[in-house]
């Protein structure tokens, strides 16, 4: 089943998504995906989680998996090439489960963080809810373990300028 889910999020094809196993090993993942760089953390859901950077399927920006204890247990990417496949989504999907805002980058979104907790998919669309702009997978969850285990931060933020000595 592993590989399956990752061939079709690989593909990109999330029409019917089912969800991440929920034992999947990163090593499995990053047989599909290759890695480019070291491993990282950052904020996840209400706590901090180790990810490492990929390449791989159809995208072309880097797929940010995150793990724990070796698993991984969200994979997150931008989708310029998922772009215009918001309505055969939304379609197939039905109505999200349940609506969240979000910042993209420095832009609130309301509403824009699709959540199909029980199919273990997120999309995030534009202000105007007519593009795909990030998707993030993982196993199905209750809302309550994805916002404090596996929400993703999309949010950017600067720091403030240091003074000249």
């Amino acid at each position: 089943m592993s590989s399956t889910a990752l061939e079709a999020f690989a593909r990109g094809d999330l029409g019917d998504w089912r969800g991440l196993p929920s034992d999947l090993p990163v090593d499995e993942v990053l047989r599909l995906f290759d890695p480019i760089g070291g491993e990282g953390r950052a904020p996840l859901g209400s706590g901090e989680a180790g990810y490492v950077l990929a390449r791989g399927g159809v995208y072309s920006q880097p797929v940010r998996v995150w793990m724990d204890r070796g698993s991984a247990i969200v994979a997150d990417v931008a989708t310029p090439e998922l772009v215009d496949l918001l309505p055969g989504l939304r379609a197939g999907l039905g109505a999200a489960e349940v609506a969240l805002a979000y910042r993209w980058g420095t832009v609130p979104v309301e509403s824009g963080e699709w959540v199909y907790t029980s199919r273990g998919l997120t999309l995030f669309v534009n202000t105007d809810a007519t593009r795909l702009v990030h998707v993030a997978v993982y196993s199905p969850a209750a809302e309550t373990d994805y916002e404090q285990r596996l929400r993703i931060d999309l949010a950017e933020r600067h720091l403030p300028r240091r003074g000249r000595a």
